[in-house]
């Protein structure tokens, strides 16, 4: 090996381990993990045949089984005179769905290039969470802007929800049934981080009715897991953040901790806070219309960020097990 061939390998060796040092997420892989399956639904349902609509029909429902059944019978108003496979077409051929589905073709090449990335997260996943149940098959079908759904297996999403808020299709709809801001969000920078964050949530955590810090912890452990899964990634990425926003967010860290305190709502059960604090939307409610929604997410990411940077031998799967309190105890703003 030449000097300066040994040099570089052994500069890429230091840098490895300093890397994995100062980010305890960043595991050594296996060289090859298993692959995931992409299955594009709307394209084999658009067609204007019936017996290819009824065979591509019969595929999905031995191939993606019950959320498949559930996916379809969202979107399909049947009528008595109609069969399955005529309410289908209908759906399909149905103006509306026919330009979104024109728009969503666009998206393809983009999903399928982050095949790899989504691949390799499922495998850090796998690494951390060995015995819990793992992602097998992506079905990407029309679901009318609903949400992700999670199977033992399998995630149906729809690509309508990452058209960008500049599409036509997407322009043309009302604010009052799309909000700006929902627009705002459908950026396709962030379809393996939702896809991943949807399969955490539904398979590594119950829900709860308490308190709100328990909420906002648990939110914590759910965005520190998705970190796990890319953790290359930037914290504004995980949070689903702009740089502006996560920003905000950093440099008003203290004011909103102390605001919850002072207002004592930490250890309220109740509705309004969660809503205000957790969910989406334009910013966070009672804060400022300056900030980026769901600050209490980030004040949990922050505050599991913490406890885990504290002690570096716990695992991921000790880390879901700890109870609030004790990771509220060691909280210190940074």
């Amino acid at each position: 090996m030449k000097l300066g061939n040994r040099l570089l390998f052994f500069s890429s060796i230091i840098f490895f381990f300093i890397a994995c040092e100062s980010n305890p997420l960043l595991v050594k892989l296996p060289q090859s993990y298993p692959s995931l399956e992409f299955v594009f639904v709307d394209d084999a349902l658009l067609s204007e045949d019936k017996i290819e609509v009824q065979t591509a029909h019969n595929h999905f429902l031995k191939t993606l089984g019950n959320i498949y059944r559930y996916e379809l019978s969202m979107n399909l108003q049947q009528r008595e005179v109609d069969t399955v496979i005529g309410a289908v077409m209908r759906f399909y051929q149905s103006p509306y769905v026919q330009s979104l589905e024109a728009e969503k073709k666009g998206l393809v090449s983009q999903v399928e290039a982050k095949k790899s990335e989504l691949e390799k997260a499922f495998a850090y996943y796998k690494f951390h969470f060995s015995n819990a149940p793992i992602l097998t098959k992506v079905a990407f079908m029309n679901k009318m802007f609903s949400g992700i759904k999670c199977s033992d297996s399998i995630i149906t999403i729809g690509l309508e929800n990452y058209l960008g808020a500049e599409n036509e299709v997407i322009q043309s709809i009302p604010s009052d049934q799309l909000y700006n801001w929902q627009k705002e969000r459908m950026d396709i920078h962030f379809l393996n981080r939702d896809i991943a964050m949807a399969w955490v949530q539904a398979h590594l955590f119950n829900e709860i009715d308490d308190m709100l810090i328990k909420h906002i912890i648990q939110a914590g452990k759910v965005l520190y897991v998705v970190q796990a899964l890319f953790p290359s990634s930037p914290p504004e990425y995980i949070l689903r953040y702009s740089t502006e926003g996560y920003k905000w967010a950093s440099v008003n860290e203290k004011m909103f901790w102390e605001y919850l305190v002072k207002e004592e709502m930490l250890f309220k059960n109740g509705i309004r806070e969660r809503i205000n604090f957790l969910n989406e939307g334009p910013y966070t409610i009672g804060i400022s219309d300056k900030s980026p929604d769901r600050m209490g997410q980030f004040l949990g990411y922050k505050m599991v960020k913490n406890y885990s940077s504290k002690n570096k031998n716990l695992s991921l799967e000790e880390l879901l097990n700890l109870d609030f309190n004790v990771i509220l105890q060691a909280y210190e703003i940074d």
